[in-house]
């Protein structure tokens, strides 16, 4: 599996003509992106902004530090099991739309666009 996520980061930051990286399946998959980027002498937040999801403990623990998308993973696995339960004792689902807090955390990977403001 690290071997894995090494080779998909290095796909995701392939040229200089990248200008963000976002990955929403695994935070671990954005940390290598970081490092490769590293390697490539690409340079975070200056070249390209990297923005993960979930802000996980890991996001804490390279420099620059990850702007990540936050969101609530016990909520939404409530309501999966809430979801789950009525299929398996009524058969069906209802139709229903579910809106969940979530955020946005600003920090060292990423930079404004030329020309844009950083979000806070």
């Amino acid at each position: 599996p690290e071997l894995e996520v090494m080779e998909v980061a290095e796909k995701a930051v392939p040229c200089r003509q990248v200008t963000l990286v976002f990955l929403l399946h695994l935070e671990l998959l954005i940390l290598a992106a970081v490092v490769v980027a590293g390697e490539l002498g690409i340079s975070v937040p200056e070249e390209v902004s990297v923005v993960g999801f979930d802000d996980v403990i890991y996001t804490k623990m390279i420099h620059p530090y990850l702007t990540t998308m936050v969101q609530p993973c016990a909520e939404l696995g409530e309501h999966a099991i809430e979801m789950l339960h009525q299929i398996i004792t009524t058969g069906s689902l209802e139709n229903r739309n579910v809106i969940l807090p979530h955020g946005f955390v600003a920090r060292e990977s990423t930079c404004p666009a030329p020309g844009g403001v950083r979000p806070e």
